[in-house]
């Protein structure tokens, strides 16, 4: 079996504007993988997550051109959308609670991608699921989702059978030990998946590197400055011989940071027109000259920006007066002075004494 497998391309909707730069490099994302599967053999695609950047701030435009982008994508195979963390909004009132066999909460939540769940030869993955294919292989999906260790043994429990195991999975693996990560029992050791897995792919995680058989991809395109990598990818996996290869994105933008003009000379002599004229420069300058310097050759680059970084002592500085401040907010901040500002607004002598009262309650 040969599974399309690709993940996290935050589509943005940037004040609802359809010409914006992350929707269109989504489109031609798309457009690329259904071309490559009408012209290979593709028996599933898999979407890893993270469809949308911001949950909040999705349009009909948007919403309008990923459902016939997945539509499609359905057309030429069938396809099966995780959920990940941006594809989700926590909702306000979350009258519906359930205790899951595992005695964990799992909360309500409104899912953005649900209206693709119900296009023909769609299937949407909100919950962890094992499905086996006709070849035996039994394929584990994992969305985003609290304690997803627990989960995922649930499913082995299940499934005891040694047949071939691939998992898909969108969440935090241990192994990468970054201070983002507040509660480690919503991550996966890559030691307890490569134990029970023959490959798992894991999205969520943007930059890609690997854990044993445990691959975790990336995200399939650039987004910002902090895009470490200048390829993405999507991958394609063989389930029998238990190998993947991976696909470069040919329409990703490359972020590059430069500080001064031999950085930016490397990188020039460093790489083809072609990714030049992809590449977004942030340039950090020192001397104003250097920006009409750098400005003649804007023509080989998508775009570039300029940043004057701020230097050590001048960050001291305005950490000393952001202290300085906080102090004098909270010198003037205090119960005296709250008690005589507020009594500036009362007249009535009744009144007065009524908050004098239950002020002197409060603060106690």
């Amino acid at each position: 079996m040969k599974i399309l497998w690709f993940t996290d391309v935050h589509c943005s909707n940037n004040a609802s504007n359809i010409d914006n730069i992350h929707l269109n490099e989504t489109i031609a994302l798309f457009a690329q993988i259904r071309q490559y599967v009408l012209d290979n053999v593709v028996d599933a695609i898999v979407f890893g997550g993270d469809m949308f950047n911001d949950s909040t701030k999705i349009g009909t435009k948007v919403l309008t051109v990923l459902s016939e982008m997945i539509s499609s994508l359905a057309i030429c195979a069938p396809v099966f959308i995780l959920t990940g963390n941006h594809d989700t909004i926590e909702d306000a009132v979350k009258e519906t609670i359930e205790v899951e066999d595992n005695g964990y909460f799992k909360f309500a939540r409104s899912n953005l991608l649900s209206p693709f769940f119900k296009y023909e030869n769609v299937t949407g993955i909100d919950k962890p699921v094992a499905i086996k294919q006709n070849d035996g292989t039994i394929l584990y999906f994992i969305p985003y989702i609290s304690v997803p260790t627990s989960h995922i043994k649930n499913l082995l429990v299940k499934n005891k059978k040694n047949n071939n195991k691939i998992l898909f999975g969108h969440f935090d693996l241990e192994d990468m030990n970054y201070s983002k990560i507040a509660n480690l029992t919503d991550t996966v050791s890559s030691k307890f998946l490569n134990e029970n897995f023959d490959l798992s792919f894991i999205g969520h995680i943007h930059e890609p590197m690997e854990f044993g058989n445990t691959i975790v991809t990336g995200s399939s395109r650039n987004m910002d400055f902090r895009s470490l990598s200048k390829n993405k990818y999507f991958y394609i996996i063989d389930t029998i011989e238990k190998t993947y290869e991976k696909i470069v994105n040919e329409n990703t933008c490359i972020y590059q940071i430069c500080t001064g003009a031999n950085e930016l000379l490397e990188f020039i002599q460093n790489n083809t027109a072609d990714d030049l004229s992809k590449t977004k420069i942030l340039y950090r300058y020192k001397e104003l000259k250097e920006i009409k310097e750098v400005l003649t050759l804007k023509k080989y680059f998508k775009s570039i920006n300029f940043e004057k970084p701020v230097s050590d002592q001048n960050k001291k500085t305005l950490i000393d007066v952001k202290n300085s401040i906080n102090r004098e907010k909270y010198e003037l901040i205090n119960k005296d002075n709250i008690q005589k500002y507020m009594l500036e607004f009362i007249d009535d002598k009744n009144e007065h004494d009524e908050f004098l009262s239950v002020f002197k309650m409060i603060m106690e």
